[in-house]
């Protein structure tokens, strides 16, 4: 026990007793409390007996007293260090770890590699190779830190992350990873900031003029009989489902609260190319925001103002029909209108394009089809990890198979749709499609005036399968209305 040099030898008694007293408060079942100690412990002045006055007490009753404060110190010294055992720490837990090398090339014999990580091999291996320099760690430090516990290896940590993403159980991933419940977070956020500031994973927007004539290329090609040409993005809202955030963390919890779906969520916007990989996408808008206002928000709808040229995006009517970007007509501006419903199919036939990609987002990485239970200012980062990676993954397959872009797509969709035991790629959009009228600039509708009038001078229509599944889809909502 230290002692301020300060205090006089004679409060040293008075010192050492406060100083019992805290450790008697933290040390309860200790029964030392009626020890005769501190019945022998009585009021003594503080003030040195002065040079030739007779002593206030006889000596043997001094000499008991100084006996008692000699085995109080011995006491407090016995304390003091059962106390700092009792608040050592306890040794590390000895988990054993499974053998990356011989995980992945048993999933690799079982052709379940791809079904576990929700990628190749190769597609795994190349990730690894640029999110290996931000994941590297000291091998010294960590093993003095954890008391010879080798750290983990990239690979292990990037297997932790991805399974985490692809919907698995935090419990299992970790017991197999063998890592405690807090690493096993710390490990998976060092992943998902890695991939987020790794460059080689950024979305890309076209912005120079030759990105903007091969995305607008790509699109038409993607067009019945290239009739839609200038479109360089389809953009749509999704709402992904977080859980109910605390007041600390947001200014209006209700503003979360999409009344449609009845669940909190963020409004993620996003813009696909042709390939249904995200070229750009905005997490700043809560659940309870339709995607007009959203869309304000995001960065993008300034972008496309300063893009030269006459290049757009197709939105659903949930968007305010723009020079820069495109609307199909509602039921009240089709009034029998064959031209505008002509210019609906094939808008629609782009416009999928952005709804396959939250589709194959949203069942590839199932972290996603439940509320997310992390923190509010995790959810971006977790959103924005998942949106990098289904881009990597798409980009990745498309350079192996070296082959055209529809047979790609249809072979991911299938694949997918079997990891999802056979189920459609559905996900909560941001917002219902509106069906009441808007009023918009006469130069906006000039735009749109003119695709419907190139769509017509083709003499281009829907087709009568997709009209006949249509109205099929219909009567039945109509005869639950008229009941």
């Amino acid at each position: 026990v230290s002692v301020p040099r300060t205090v006089h030898f004679g409060c040293m008694r008075c010192y050492a007793f406060c100083i019992f007293v805290q450790l008697m408060h933290s040390l309860k079942d200790l029964d030392i409390l009626s020890s005769p100690l501190l019945i022998a412990m009585g009021p003594v002045s503080t003030r040195p007996p002065h040079p030739g006055t007779r002593p206030c007490a006889p000596t043997a009753r001094r000499q008991r007293r100084w006996k008692a404060e000699d085995e109080l110190c011995g006491l407090l010294v016995c304390l003091v260090m059962f106390k700092r055992l009792q608040n050592k720490k306890k040794d590390p837990v000895v988990r054993e770890r499974v053998s990356w090398r011989i995980h992945a090339t048993t999933l690799i014999q079982e052709s379940a590699f791809q079904r576990y990580y929700r990628m190749s091999i190769e597609t795994f291996q190349e990730l690894l190779y640029i999110l290996g320099k931000y994941l590297v760690v000291d091998y010294y430090q960590s093993v003095c830190r954890s008391r010879g516990v080798p750290p983990l290896t990239p690979a292990a940590m990037l297997q932790c992350a991805v399974s985490w993403l692809a919907g698995g159980s935090y419990h299992h991933i970790r017991v197999i990873t063998g890592i405690s419940t807090a690493s096993f977070y710390r490990v998976d956020y060092k992943v998902m900031y890695a991939i987020n500031d790794a460059e080689e994973l950024a979305p890309q927007f076209p912005k120079t003029s030759d990105e903007l004539k091969a995305a607008s290329a790509a699109f038409q090609a993607c067009s019945n009989y290239g009739v839609i040409s200038d479109c360089v993005g389809v953009i749509d809202g999704w709402l992904c489902p977080i859980r109910v955030p605390r007041q600390a963390e947001c200014g209006r919890v209700l503003s979360f609260f999409s009344g449609h779906y009845q669940k909190y969520g963020l409004n993620v916007q996003a813009c696909a190319d042709h390939l249904c990989r995200f070229t750009a996408f905005s997490v700043n808008s809560p659940g309870g925001m339709n995607d007009s206002y959203a869309f304000q928000r995001w960065k993008l709808s300034k972008l496309l103002k300063e893009i030269p040229g006459p290049y757009f995006v197709i939105g659903d009517n949930a968007y305010v029909q723009s020079r820069r970007v495109m609307t199909p007509f509602n039921k009240v501006q089709l009034d029998d209108r064959p031209k505008r419903d002509s210019y609906n199919f094939h808008v629609s036939q782009l416009r999928i394009r952005v709804e396959m990609a939250f589709g194959l987002l949203v069942n590839r990485w199932r972290i996603l089809k439940q509320p997310l239970l992390v923190r509010l200012r995790h959810c971006r980062i977790l959103i924005s990890s998942c949106i990098r990676l289904h881009n990597f993954c798409i980009t990745q397959r498309c350079r192996s198979t070296q082959s055209a872009p529809e047979p790609v797509l249809r072979s991911i969709v299938r694949e997918v749709r079997a990891w999802n035991h056979g189920g459609t790629l559905d996900y909560d959009r941001s917002e219902v499609e509106l069906d009441n009228g808007r009023f918009v600039d006469l130069m906006d509708e000039k735009v749109r005036s003119h695709l419907v009038d190139c769509i017509a001078s083709q003499n281009l229509h829907r087709p009568e399968r997709v009209r006949s599944r249509n109205q099929a889809r219909t009567q039945p909502q109509e005869v639950i209305a008229a009941r």
